[in-house]
C-alpha cells in the first residue's frame, strides 16, 4: 500500500484526450489544503487533509464549510485559463 501526503499546486491532470483539476478556495480551513491519497490494490482515495495541521474543534450549532471545484475540459487548458477559473471561484 502506498500513502502519501500530496502538496496543494496548481496541477491540471490529464485523463485520455481531457484535462482536469481540482482549485482550493481560499476560505478553507489551513488552505492551501494539502491533500493526501492512498494507492493499493483493494482501493484508491484521494482526500482533502484539513486536519493535517491540527484538530479543530467546532462549538455546538456551529458548521465547516469547505468549498472545492472540479473540472474537466476536453483539450489542454493553459496557465491563463487556469488562472481565470480559479479567479471566478474565488469571487463567488
Amino acid at each position: 500500500m502506498q500513502r502519501r501526503r500530496v502538496k496543494t499546486a496548481r496541477t491540471v491532470l490529464k485523463i485520455g484526450s481531457w484535462f482536469g483539476g481540482i482549485i482550493d478556495h481560499s476560505g478553507n480551513l489551513n488552505s492551501p489544503t494539502p491533500w493526501y491519497a492512498v494507492k493499493d490494490n483493494a482501493m484508491s482515495y484521494f482526500s482533502p487533509a484539513v486536519l493535517t495541521c491540527g484538530p479543530v474543534t467546532l462549538k455546538a450549532g456551529r458548521t465547516l464549510r469547505l468549498r472545492y471545484r472540479l473540472f474537466a475540459h476536453p483539450g489542454r487548458w493553459g496557465a491563463e485559463q487556469l488562472r481565470q477559473a480559479e479567479e471566478r471561484f474565488q469571487s463567488e
